[in-house]
Protein backbone atom coordinates (compact mmCIF):
# COMPACT_ATOMS: atom_id res chain seq x y z
CA UNK A 1 0.00 0.00 0.00
CA UNK A 2 0.74 3.72 -0.59
CA UNK A 3 2.82 5.75 2.45
CA UNK A 4 2.84 9.28 1.77
CA UNK A 5 6.35 10.61 2.47
CA UNK A 6 4.95 13.37 4.85
CA UNK A 7 2.51 12.37 7.50
CA UNK A 8 -1.13 12.80 6.50
CA UNK A 9 -3.39 15.35 8.55
CA UNK A 10 -6.47 15.47 8.86
CA UNK A 11 -8.28 18.44 7.78
CA UNK A 12 -11.29 19.63 9.79
CA UNK A 13 -13.64 18.33 7.88
CA UNK A 14 -17.26 18.59 8.79
CA UNK A 15 -19.18 15.93 10.50
CA UNK A 16 -21.55 15.77 7.79
CA UNK A 17 -18.38 15.09 5.64
CA UNK A 18 -16.38 12.91 6.96
CA UNK A 19 -17.41 9.67 5.76
CA UNK A 20 -16.44 11.25 2.00
CA UNK A 21 -13.50 13.00 3.18
CA UNK A 22 -12.19 9.39 4.31
CA UNK A 23 -13.64 7.18 0.98
CA UNK A 24 -12.48 10.26 -1.32
CA UNK A 25 -8.81 9.51 0.65
CA UNK A 26 -9.56 5.55 0.29
CA UNK A 27 -9.64 6.42 -3.65
CA UNK A 28 -6.34 8.38 -3.62
CA UNK A 29 -4.13 5.68 -2.29
CA UNK A 30 -5.64 2.93 -4.07
CA UNK A 31 -4.84 5.41 -6.93
CA UNK A 32 -1.31 5.92 -5.78
CA UNK A 33 -1.10 2.19 -5.15
CA UNK A 34 -2.53 1.16 -8.60
CA UNK A 35 0.39 4.05 -10.77
CA UNK A 36 3.28 2.45 -8.96
CA UNK A 37 2.51 -0.73 -10.21
CA UNK A 38 1.80 0.38 -13.43
CA UNK A 39 5.41 2.53 -13.39
CA UNK A 40 6.59 -0.82 -12.30
CA UNK A 41 4.88 -2.82 -15.57
CA UNK A 42 6.30 -0.45 -18.08
CA UNK A 43 9.54 -0.10 -17.02
CA UNK A 44 10.19 -4.13 -17.16
CA UNK A 45 11.81 -4.13 -21.02
CA UNK A 46 9.81 -5.65 -23.91
CA UNK A 47 10.36 -9.47 -24.92
CA UNK A 48 12.69 -10.67 -26.76
CA UNK A 49 12.72 -9.68 -30.40
CA UNK A 50 12.05 -13.67 -31.57
CA UNK A 51 8.79 -13.17 -31.78
CA UNK A 52 6.88 -12.73 -34.80
CA UNK A 53 7.08 -8.99 -36.55
CA UNK A 54 3.74 -8.30 -36.25
CA UNK A 55 3.54 -9.42 -32.39
CA UNK A 56 6.52 -7.78 -31.45
CA UNK A 57 5.51 -4.28 -33.23
CA UNK A 58 1.77 -5.09 -31.36
CA UNK A 59 3.74 -5.07 -28.32
CA UNK A 60 5.86 -1.51 -28.82
CA UNK A 61 2.84 -0.19 -29.40
CA UNK A 62 1.42 -0.89 -26.39
CA UNK A 63 4.28 -0.42 -24.15
CA UNK A 64 4.55 3.15 -25.82
CA UNK A 65 0.86 4.02 -25.00
CA UNK A 66 1.61 2.81 -21.48
CA UNK A 67 4.57 4.59 -21.04
CA UNK A 68 2.26 7.92 -22.43
CA UNK A 69 -0.44 7.24 -19.80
Amino acid sequence: MHTPSHPRTSPQVPQQWTWHYQRLQSFRDRLLDNRSVQIAEVSCPLEAPGMDPADSATEEIDHDLALGI
